[in-house]
């Protein structure tokens, strides 16, 4: 459903034949900024696990998870995949990404440029926070030689998570402990990392000035060097120095700033202004949530990067196959200030985006000294799973945070069973779902005011032996074998406008 949102912007994907083992796929993915991600997710993803792991998917599903989404990620920059994102733009967003460029642009005029610099350089302001300059936390890790000595893998709290037998495979990084050297440890070597910057940002902007002269004058310059001899040249030399000055001091002066231009890394100032607007750029932006199932031989995975949800209903029990990935979250925080963000009052990596993990969003993946999994906002998944009990799982229900900000797991557990009971087919189950979360008017707090996208997967015990053609959706389901879990989805994409509800 669209809710009050000017455009849809959620996809899904639903495979019941995903492999030719019977296994069965379903996603869906919530798109902010644009709808160009969650739609190339939903058409490529599913394939792209496959092909770009099959040894790992076969042997491995978890890490083949784990590589897939990050590499998935990273291709969302390459200049094909790009022009690929750009004819899955609307018209009106198109029309909105013009009218935001317009509005960075006017804002950018008006910044510090130090405050500019900070935006497009996440990389020379991430050792504030390393050294405690910007965060308490920090301050209490550091050690006696500035060093930190972080763990970047999660621990499971013990729970109903270990009760159900839900295995967690929830990461932030590699799972080793390392020692990270923060650079600089004084403000100021990072005050001449920043000095050095601005420098050649400057030299940058006054050699783009003097370039249009330079190129008109190129090919008068030639021919009246070429009529010149070597005596008239030395002549000018001669009177450049007089006019100007020259000694040995200079030139070692000049010899000097050069040696400290050298120390810094050419790669982060190459262009200085390659990054500045990559916000309206397709997956720059913009980008996704991704909830993924995967039900392969009995058992079902769920990698989650972002705030949708999936929920497993065991006996009318809500299990929860996922956690809502959100900048004020602890382990999530770290590694935001680690890569030299921030997280402002209202739970925003500086300022903007309300999640911590998502697929796109490169504006907040710009800090080249870090891996993927590090970034401020990361597409590392986490990775649960579950072997499914054919005679007690009745369902698995997935769905973007439209739902969730109106109902909680269980009470979406409770709302889908209630109607079961009633036989409602899973079709009206979404949609009276999605009118029961609908808000009247958008004078609230904004819940019940978003995209909703749900899909419900209903599991068929295995003593039903035969299933009615009129409970099936658009999709076909392979034979169903003795003693494994067949399914029966229905997804919904009811789109009314908000005067329809």
């Amino acid at each position: 459903m669209q809710g009050w949102r000017k455009t849809q912007e959620d996809a899904h994907t639903a495979l019941l034949d995903y492999d030719e083992n019977g296994s069965a796929f379903f996603a869906v993915f919530d798109g902010h900024g644009g709808e160009e991600v969650s739609k190339y997710c939903s058409i490529h993803l599913p394939s792209f696990i496959k092909e770009t792991q099959s040894e790992l998917y076969h042997s491995d599903l978890v890490e083949a998870l784990k590589k897939a989404f990050l590499q998935f990620d990273r291709e969302l920059k390459r200049p094909d995949v790009i022009n690929q994102l750009r004819k899955l733009v609307s018209l009106d967003e198109m029309e909105e990404i013009a009218e935001n460029e317009s509005t960075i642009l006017r804002k950018e005029a008006l910044m510090p440029l130090e405050e500019v610099m900070k935006s497009s350089f996440p990389e020379l302001y991430s050792n504030e926070n390393k050294n405690g300059e910007t965060s308490e936390n920090n301050k209490e890790d550091a050690t006696s030689d500035n060093k930190i000595d972080e763990s970047t893998h999660s621990e499971n709290a013990p729970g109903e998570k270990e009760n159900n037998k839900v295995s967690d495979s929830s990461s932030n990084g590699d799972g080793s402990k390392k020692d990270i050297d923060p650079g600089p440890s004084t403000s100021s070597s990072l005050k001449s990392a920043k000095d050095q910057a601005m420098k050649i940002l400057n030299k940058t902007i006054y050699e783009a000035f003097l370039q249009d002269f330079d190129s008109d004058d190129d090919d008068s310059s030639e021919d009246e060097n070429s009529l010149e001899d070597d005596d008239s040249s030395e002549d000018d030399d001669d009177d450049i120095k007089a006019q100007h000055g020259s000694s040995d001091e200079d030139d070692d002066e000049e010899d000097e700033e050069e040696e400290e231009d050298d120390d810094l890394p050419e790669s982060d100032f190459e262009n200085p202004f390659s990054n500045v607007h990559v916000s309206t750029m397709p997956g720059g932006g913009s980008g996704c949530t991704a909830i993924v199932a995967i039900i392969k031989n009995n058992t079902l995975y769920v990698a989650n990067v972002g705030d949708s949800r999936a929920v497993l209903s065991r006996e009318g029990k809500a299990i929860e196959m996922s956690e809502d990935h959100k900048p004020e979250d602890d382990l999530e925080k770290q590694r935001i200030l680690k890569a030299g963000g921030e997280v402002t009052i209202d739970g925003r990596v500086n300022g903007g985006l309300n999640l911590s993990r998502a697929i796109g969003d490169h504006i907040y993946k710009r800090n080249d000294s870090l891996p993927d999994e590090e970034q401020m906002v990361t597409a590392l998944p986490d990775i649960r799973t579950y072997e499914l009990d054919p005679e007690k799982d009745q369902f698995l229900f997935l769905a973007c945070d439209g739902i969730w900000n109106s109902m909680s797991s269980q009470e979406a557990v409770d709302f889908i069973n209630e109607k079961m009971k009633e036989n409602m087919s899973s079709k009206k189950i979404c949609e009276a779902l999605f009118e029961t979360c609908l808000a009247p008017n958008t004078n609230g707090d904004g819940s019940g005011c978003d995209n909703m996208t749900c899909i419900l997967v209903k599991f068929k015990k295995s003593s039903d032996s035969k299933r009615s053609l009129d409970d099936l959706a658009d999709h076909s389901e392979p034979p169903t074998k003795k003693g494994k879990t067949s399914v029966d989805t229905e997804t919904d994409m009811f789109k009314p406008g908000p005067s329809n509800a």
